[in-house]
């Protein structure tokens, strides 16, 4: 009767009933492209996707990319729920787990909802490099 999706389960001893773990195939799937200023695709872009909330216990509830020659991306497997896209010119893989790093960029991004099996289409503007 717990969803355990952004949280943790501990078990203490022996269950006092079942344990049913529910796995589902129906991910959302994120496509778009990266602009820069001048509405010019940025290839090399790193696209993030960062859920809304709490900080998850999970880090792979964060997804990221990066663009294509074209400015393309495309993140599958979508677990619904609310989100934030943000889109760096640079930045180093990882640094979005700095609250400080965010911090800074937290009226850049922007939000999303993903339902069961969507396909969302966007446009995201790229961070420059400071």
């Amino acid at each position: 009767e717990r969803d355990i999706f952004n949280g943790e389960l501990l078990v203490e001893g022996r269950p006092l009933s079942t344990i049913d773990v529910i796995v589902g195939f129906n991910g959302g799937l994120l496509e778009g492209r990266a602009f820069n200023a001048k509405q010019e695709p940025v290839s090399n872009a790193l696209v993030l996707l960062a859920p809304d909330g709490p900080s998850p216990i999970r880090s792979d509830r964060f997804r990221s990319v990066a663009t294509d020659e074209s400015g393309n991306f495309e993140i599958r497997g979508i677990a619904p729920g609310n989100y934030t896209v943000y889109a760096w010119e640079d930045a180093d893989p990882g640094s979005w787990f700095n609250p400080a790093f965010m911090r800074l960029y937290e009226t850049s991004g922007q939000p999303i909802r993903i339902g069961d099996a969507q396909r969302l289409s966007l446009d995201v503007r790229v961070i420059p490099v400071p």
